[in-house]
């Protein structure tokens, strides 16, 4: 198990950013959405950092921490999606108009913690958890290397995959 530790810069304010259409029809529109199933839970820190078997093995100071959680069908067109609007959420207040919401973590020059967790793929079946929707580890762990690869030109660091 991964012991994250964070400093949040405003307690318990999170954005979940969900790729969810649920594929049904619009009413209005004879055109079926795609499933988009990728999950990223992110929040604001001062600082965080992720720790390994009592080792610290990524941190950083002021940014986002991001867990992301891959789904079985999740594409390279999701993790362009993803990496996108994650490094473009306004989540960070811009001091010279006053506006609390209005700069980017890119545009604060900000850090990002990146964290594979597949666990925000995980449900209940009675009393025992099951992640059966969550991407195979086997076939997980290229493509977390590959997002990780998306974000390479900001200020990232990334947890431990497993």
């Amino acid at each position: 198990m991964m012991p994250l530790q964070t400093q949040s810069l405003w307690p318990c304010r999170f954005a979940c950013v969900g790729l969810h259409n649920n594929n049904r029809r619009s009413r209005t529109s004879a055109t079926t959405v795609r499933v988009r199933a990728m999950r990223a839970v992110v929040q604001r820190v001062e600082s965080a950092s992720v720790e390994v078997e009592g080792r610290i093995v990524s941190e950083i100071g002021p940014g986002l921490l991001v867990l992301v959680g891959i789904h079985d069908s999740d594409t390279e067109s999701d993790a362009d999606y993803i990496c996108r609007k994650v490094l473009n959420m306004r989540l960070f207040p811009n001091e010279d108009t006053g506006k609390a919401w209005d700069h980017s973590v890119v545009q604060k020059n900000y850090q990002v913690l990146l964290v594979s967790q597949f666990t925000l793929y995980g449900f209940l079946k009675g009393n025992k958890p099951d992640f059966h929707v969550a991407m195979a580890p086997q076939r997980a762990k290229p493509f977390y290397a590959s997002l990780v690869d998306r974000w390479c030109i900001w200020s990232y660091d990334e947890g431990k995959f497993g």
